[in-house]
């Protein structure tokens, strides 16, 4: 019989492409449809939908499914009598959906005028109720698309994008659009990743033949039922559809991990079943643990491919394929435990099947066998050959693994629940396995015999450090491609030239892990390339997906240190990216695997030779050596170049052509991808002299000078760049470190982004912390690109100046970084440096809960001609996912040396009381320095010296000490005495376990001389005439508290210290604190007294002239300190 491969109608199909029920976008969750149809999810009762006792909910399905059927054919025969001039717009109405809505529980009202939100007016026919807030339903002719534009309408968009815009813009929530053939239901989404929606295919559900999709109806019924949407504004946060909607969000951390723990299960299984089956292993024996777990990886890749592609039936196939081959028929199989037999049938089908995927040899007829199952090659690298495909493995391991990734355990309802892989965002799946890609393999003997495990420590790393909230994403998106689509645009006068435009953005993530940002990016471009050729606001699902392939073969760049990573992150984009019937897009020469900061970053540094930092000892190198190779090299780079700058810069310049002509080649076919691999692995090979001597220029730095071997010098370097040949021993060093670090030199990797001046856009979520060794810290020391980054010891802050160096001159920088960046001292110096390109800093709090640090979103761009503009942006999220923005001054982040992205208007207002007032700086009249760090053996219970620590210090209390140190110790161990009458501070300012929006200075004095630890700040006065009890007070007031915190910390909620950092940049009207000092005397006798506290507050208060209303704005943020 005849095979036609039928490409699908929308998105992502739930479950089989037979359902009438759609989910797109992952509007709910994964395994929402299988709790609806099992009524498992609150508020699917009889009483809940209104029904009468005794009456069940299939019962009222059943006669409803009944009763609309007739309607429907009604309906049908009066389309079939109209004329093709004729819309059957009222026909469409009135004889269809108002009478089958009213079936729901709906009482439709006609709107006689449109809707108005801000300048705009919208038309939506009905609401579903008399009321003028009820949710709207608009509904157009049945011979209209819903996402086709309305060439009548107003405004000029399809109905799909009418009813998304005007629920992002008003204050209802949730939306029905349909044309009677098909019914969407839509929720206010301002941040719109891509098309989420539920759709109800009402022609397939009441055409079908007999009873075929009354389970879609039921469906629809417990869905739809007018008992779900609000009844109006004022209720649309309880109504049952929000409630779900919330409740997915909610689940979604925990889905994350559960489906991680199954992929996890998955893996050991697999593993372990090798090991079991296969008496040798085509793996390094020691390495025979990670080869193994590699391999492992790269087949449960294939299997998500095929999981996700089948699901949304975007992979064809015949009912051979389906009953034979597919991964649907093992899921199937992995529900009878007969099938869990020690035969290795199926094992040996998936390998007929990686075979047909990648083998695009015309076999049968002249085509691939693939074709045969009405399958396209794939290829891709995907299903390139790997050693586990040619070992054995039972049935039963395998049928165990496809249960484990095919089901989750529900510890609610203490069951396995499916998968639903159609309605999982593709994110989503990439958090689950890049946790994994950080686990440490082991293989262990157990009674059974060997097995796959992991080390314990390793397997329990949270998906939610990996999945990227959606809406910070959409707005770091927003804050730097959006900008560089428009202004890309702007020249262009036809569509073919916009086209162009579009596809000539570029955009990298220099540490993409799994490819979030990459694939917001490719999402967004692609939309926008599909508006251009649609003419459609919202182009159809495949209209998207088309320009998203192609998107991700022009624009879309990453690298990662991981090669589990970038082959994560191209299945990602594979699977945002596939079209039916066209094989896998090439990404080898785009997505690439190396450490983004190390490596040669600019080519003119082969010219100058290999500097003498390379030759700095650390660890066991040897020094004498060392100076001797130095010193040799010293010669060698006054030498005369053996290749010309001009010849060097010309061989690029022609390489980078030929890169252009590479990635020009089509990629619909397998022979075209295998045409372009070819012509892009003999374009490496042809750079290969170019790449030796960048990858000795770098080794320089990482090799260990030891006598006995051959240092790399400037002369190998500029052997290698002449094509001469370089001593073995040294180029052989170098091949094995650049290997193992993964050098990555970036513009050999991507020659024709940088012969056009760079990258337009880099986003990037970095890793954090200071990840150096000695070697790596020596090689980063050594480059001018990283100056500023060294004070910081965070990794974050390389990555940006990397990106900086990346980027083109008018290109724009997205990235997530720590909020210290915005305050901290050791942010200080790459502070600076930024400023003039930041344009926009948004305070994002503690973006995955799994990670104790704050986090900001920074955008940059690199023209300081943004300086010009004398704002910063800068904004906090807010609990909804909402941002609160405004603007502070450039000027003024530069003298308060913070970029106070959690100011208020009322925070700005006070500042300028404060700025304005008379004042010095506290670090004008006295200075601090912390306690000492005291090992425990010299704490004794008594002895000469009390011992304060920081949380002995309570408010003008005398502290009771943690313990006592003998004199004698005192000396011995180079401590020192803090005098009595000396201000004491506890170090740390805010809450640790437990952050609160505001800090709390506390100090004391105390009345006798004692040792302070490294947790306590000691305040010595230098003005004399000072007294201590003022400069005590007035740093335990409301409003010193509240500046503190807004203007030297930027509302951080963590550890934050009291340092000499922090006392520097308080101001302090001293003249006006005279009366401050009995009021704290005063304290020191009644710490909890109210009215001394009042008095204190009041003094600082009136010093600053600050008025009534914004000291009620500071006293509401602070709990009182009287008890």
């Amino acid at each position: 019989m005849s095979v036609v491969l039928v490409e699908p109608r929308i998105a992502f199909r739930v479950a089989v492409s037979q359902r009438a029920v759609y989910f797109a976008g992952g509007l709910f969750g994964p395994d929402f449809l299988e709790k609806l149809e099992a009524a498992a999810l609150p508020g699917q009762r009889p009483t809940d939908f209104g029904l009468p006792a005794g009456r069940s909910v299939l019962d009222e399905a059943a006669a409803l499914y009944r009763d609309a059927r007739k309607m429907w054919q009604v309906f049908r025969h009066r389309l079939e009598r109209l004329s093709e001039k004729e819309s059957g717009t009222s026909e469409t109405r009135n004889a269809w959906v108002i009478p089958f809505l009213s079936l729901l529980g709906y009482d439709l009202h006609y709107n006689s005028r449109a809707y108005v939100v801000g300048d705009m007016a919208y038309h939506i026919s009905h609401r579903a109720g008399e009321k003028e807030d009820a949710p709207p339903v608009h509904i157009v002719a049945a011979r209209k698309e819903l996402g086709r534009v309305d060439p009548d309408g107003r405004p000029r968009m399809s109905p799909h994008a009418l009813m998304q815009e005007f629920l992002n813009r008003s204050e209802h929530l949730w939306g029905i659009v349909t044309n009677g053939r098909v019914l969407r239901l839509l929720r206010k989404s301002p941040l719109l990743r891509q098309q989420a929606y539920v759709e109800f295919d009402l022609e397939a559900i009441f055409e079908a033949e007999g009873d075929a999709h009354f389970n879609d109806f039921v469906v629809l019924y417990r869905l739809l039922h007018r008992t779900r949407p609000p009844q109006g504004i004022a209720d649309a946060a309880e109504c049952r559809l929000e409630l779900y909607y919330q409740q997915a969000l909610e689940e979604g951390n925990r889905a994350r991990d559960r489906l991680r723990d199954g992929v996890e299960a998955s893996l050991q299984v697999l593993g372990t079943g090798f090991l079991g089956l296969n008496s040798e292993l085509p793996y390094q024996d020691g390495d025979l643990a990670r080869g193994l777990y590699e391999d492992l990886l790269r087949l449960v890749y294939r299997l998500l491919f095929l999981l996700v592609a089948e699901e949304r039936n975007l992979l064809g196939g015949t009912d051979l394929y389906r009953d034979h081959y597919s991964i649907t028929r093992l899921r199937r199989l992995a529900d009878r435990r007969e099938a869990y037999t020690d035969h290795e049938d199926l094992w040996l089908s998936l390998r007929v099947l990686w075979e047909l995927l990648r083998d695009p040899t015309p076999k049968a007829d002249g085509r691939p066998l693939a074709a045969l199952l009405c399958l396209p090659v794939l290829d891709g690298g995907l299903f390139a050959p790997i050693a586990l495909e040619n070992l054995r493995l039972t049935n039963r391991d395998l049928l165990e693994a496809i249960y484990y990734l095919s089901y989750y355990y529900d510890e609610e309802s203490l069951a396995w629940r499916r998968v639903n892989y159609a309605a999982l965002d593709v994110e989503e799946l990439g958090s689950v396995y890049e946790s994994l890609l950080d686990h440490h393999p082991i293989i262990v003997q157990e009674p059974e015999g060997p097995a796959f495990r992991f080390a314990t420590g390793t397997e329990r790393k949270s998906t939610g450090s990996y999945y990227t909230p959606p809406e910070l994403v959409q707005e770091l998106i927003k804050s730097t491609l959006e900008p560089v689509i428009e202004e890309r645009l702007k020249g262009s006068s036809d569509r073919i030239a916009q086209e162009k435009a579009l596809l000539s953005i570029k955009v990298v993530d220099p540490a993409c892990g799994s490819g979030h940002f990459l694939l917001a990016a490719a999402r967004r471009l692609a939309r926008e390339l599909a508006r251009m050729r649609t003419v459609e606001e919202e182009p159809s699902p495949e209209a998207e997906r088309e320009a998203r392939r192609e998107v991700i073969a022009y624009c879309i760049y990453g690298v990662d240190k991981n090669p589990l990573a970038v082959e994560l992150c191209k299945v990602a984009l594979w699977i945002e990216g596939h079209v039916p019937g066209k094989p896998l897009t090439f990404l080898d020469h785009r997505i690439r695997c190396g450490d983004s900061l190390v490596g040669v970053f600019d080519l003119s540094v082969l010219k100058e030779g290999i500097p003498d930092a390379a030759y700095a000892p650390v660890s066991d190198d040897d020094r004498p050596l060392a100076r001797e190779i130095k010193k040799r090299n010293a010669v060698e780079r006054s030498g005369q170049l053996a290749v010309s700058a001009r010849l060097l810069d010309e061989a690029l310049f022609e390489c980078a052509l030929a890169t252009l002509e590479v990635e020009a080649l089509p990629d619909d076919s397998p022979q075209a991808i295998a045409e372009k691999s070819r012509r892009y692995e003999a374009l490496r090979a042809s750079q290969e002299p170019i790449r030796q001597a960048c990858d000795l220029w770098t080794a320089a730095f990482f090799q260990h000078l030891m006598s006995g071997k051959n240092a790399v010098t400037t002369d190998a370097v500029r052997r290698a760049l002449a094509g001469r040949p370089v001593h073995g021993q040294v180029s052989g060093m170098a091949e094995a470190v650049a290997r193992r670090l993964r050098f990555f030199h970036w513009p050999l990797e991507f020659q024709e982004v940088f012969a056009e001046g760079g990258f337009d856009v880099v986003l990037c979520n970095p890793p954090y912390g200071y990840l150096f060794t000695a070697r790596s810290a020596k090689f980063a020391k050594a480059q001018c690109m990283y100056l500023q980054a060294r004070s910081s010891k965070n990794m974050a802050s390389y990555f940006v100046l990397l990106a900086l160096n990346i980027v083109r001159s008018d290109g724009r920088i997205g990235f997530v970084m720590p909020k210290s960046f915005t305050y901290s001292d050791a942010w200080r110096e790459m502070r600076r440096y930024m400023l003039p390109y930041i344009i926009s800093v948004i305070d994002v709090g503690q973006a995955w809960k799994q990670v104790r640090l704050e986090q900001i979103m920074l955008t940059l761009q690199l023209s300081k001609g943004t300086s010009i503009v004398p704002q910063i942006k800068v904004g906090r999220i807010t609990g909804d996912g909402h941002f609160n923005t405004h603007f502070v001054h450039r000027e003024k982040c530069k003298e308060l040396d913070v970029i106070p992205s959690g100011v208020s208007p009322r925070d700005l207002e006070l500042l300028e009381i404060i700025e304005t007032s008379e004042h010095c700086m506290l670090s004008d009249i006295c200075t601090t320095k912390r306690g000492a760090s005291i090992k425990r053996n010299l704490i004794k219970p008594s002895g000469d010296i009390p011992i304060v620590q920081g949380r002995n210090i309570r408010e003008f209390q005398e502290p009771t000490p943690s313990g006592f140190i003998r004199l004698e110790d005192i000396d011995k161990a180079s401590l020192f005495v803090t005098p009595s009458s000396t201000p004491l501070f506890q170090n740390i300012v805010a809450h640790i376990k437990y952050p609160q929006e505001h800090i709390r200075i506390i100090g004391t004095i105390c009345s006798s001389p004692v040792v302070c630890t490294d947790t306590v700040n000691i305040l010595t006065v230098t003005l004399v005439g000072i007294d201590p009890f003022i400069i005590t007070g007035y740093l335990m007031s409301n409003l010193i508290n509240w500046y503190v915190h807004v203007f030297i910390f930027n509302r951080a909620q963590r550890t934050m210290h009291f340092d000499g950092y922090v006392l520097a940049r308080i101001p302090i009207p001293l003249d006006k604190l005279g009366s401050l000092s009995e009021v704290c005397v005063g304290l020191q006798q009644e710490p909890n007294g109210k009215e001394l506290w009042d008095a204190l507050n009041s003094i600082v208060y009136s010093a600053f002239e600050i008025p009534m209303r914004l000291r009620q704005y500071v006293d509401s943020i602070h709990k009182p300190r009287y008890r």
